[in-house]
């Protein structure tokens, strides 16, 4: 929540959504940051494939919805900087991400006109048949 709070103060130019994880809850104090600095509050209850497609651009430090973004075709950030050491799933994933360490990293992720690399697809080819198959038991 700082880090966000932090990048939405540095750049008063870009709207900045926080949305919570599911079984994530914003303290009094952190909401009051986050709304001073102008960030918004997105409702989680929002289905995340709905939410994605109204952003080009991702930010986070460990999330399965980065991937999920990069899946969509996002630019998608990890934070490096403020204290977070966030992971990748696997170590050859870092060629889809933007790694943001400061505020020139951050700047040049805003700029970027299109996805660091390729897709990346995490999901199986949907196969009609087992489908059919799995629901009628």
């Amino acid at each position: 929540v700082p880090i966000i709070a932090k990048l939405a103060r540095d750049n008063r130019d870009v709207v900045f959504f926080y949305r919570c994880h599911p079984h994530e809850t914003l303290s009094s104090e952190q909401k009051t940051l986050l709304e001073k600095s102008g960030v918004k509050i997105q409702d989680n209850r929002i289905n995340i494939s709905v939410a994605l497609n109204q952003f080009s651009l991702v930010i986070g430090e460990n999330s399965t919805v980065m991937y999920e973004a990069i899946s969509c075709g996002k630019n998608v950030g990890k934070l490096f900087f403020e204290g977070l050491h966030p992971e990748y799933l696997s170590p050859s994933d870092c060629v889809y991400f933007w790694e943001i360490h400061n505020q020139e990293d951050f700047e040049t992720f805003l700029t970027a006109s299109a996805s660091k690399n390729e897709i990346k697809s995490l999901y199986s080819s949907f196969n009609m048949n087992l489908f059919c198959d799995l629901i009628k038991w």
